[in-house]
């Protein structure tokens, strides 16, 4: 009986100590947890950074367009100053 026992005994801390005694699956969760605060912060920091884009290319065209208006009113000015 208690080399039964003793077998148990051994058995069980075989397979405690090659198993990890569960310490791995723990990393991996927390390597996972990891890697999904990662990917969120990346497709945050490029939908900023989109977003930053578009509002400058906005302001490119509102810019652009303004000069467009100015230049045709100062022709318009000419060319009414030339037909007096």
């Amino acid at each position: 009986m208690k080399k039964l026992l003793a077998l148990v005994v051994i058995a069980g801390s075989i397979t405690l100590v090659s198993c990890g005694n569960g310490e791995k699956k723990t990393d991996d969760a927390a390597a996972a947890k990891m890697k999904a605060d990662s990917t969120r912060m990346a497709d945050s920091t490029a939908k900023a950074k989109a977003a930053d884009s578009a509002t400058k290319a906005k302001a490119m065209m509102d810019t652009t367009k303004k000069a467009a208006v100015d230049s045709t009113k100062k022709a318009d000015a000419k060319m009414d100053a030339k037909k007096k």
